[in-house]
């Protein structure tokens, strides 16, 4: 944890950062959220960024969105949309892929916002 930013060991065996909006200590219980269409699908970690891997468990095509169900490592289903694309043929069910988004759209929730899954490491 710096005086900016604060850095959550996530289940899976990963870590995302996350600045911070209140005063946390080091192994503290945390939970945080990031808005579905700030998360994008890719195949590998991006520098600079947060991220965890995950595997396809459904994709819902709603018109010009894609809205596909990711579990991660640490049995968490995250919801990522996108903008479908005609020649994009899109992630498939089964699929292993790598969820990315800012560092800037993490955020952390205070303990009355939500039940805390993650431990402040720094």
């Amino acid at each position: 944890m710096n005086d900016k930013r604060v850095a959550l060991d996530i289940p899976g065996n990963a870590t995302v950062e996350a600045p911070l909006r209140f005063a946390v200590r080091k192994g503290q219980d945390i939970a945080f959220m990031v808005r579905p269409e700030s998360i994008a699908i890719t195949g590998r970690p991006v520098e600079g960024r947060n991220g965890v891997e995950g595997v396809v468990r459904d994709r819902i095509l709603t018109g010009g969105v894609t809205k596909y169900l990711v579990e991660t490592a640490g049995n968490a289903t995250v919801s990522a949309s996108s903008l479908t694309m005609r020649s994009e043929h899109g992630h498939r069910q089964g699929e292993t892929v790598w969820l990315e988004w800012s560092i800037q759209d993490t955020v952390i929730l205070q303990d009355q916002e939500a039940t805390p899954v993650n431990k402040a490491i720094h």
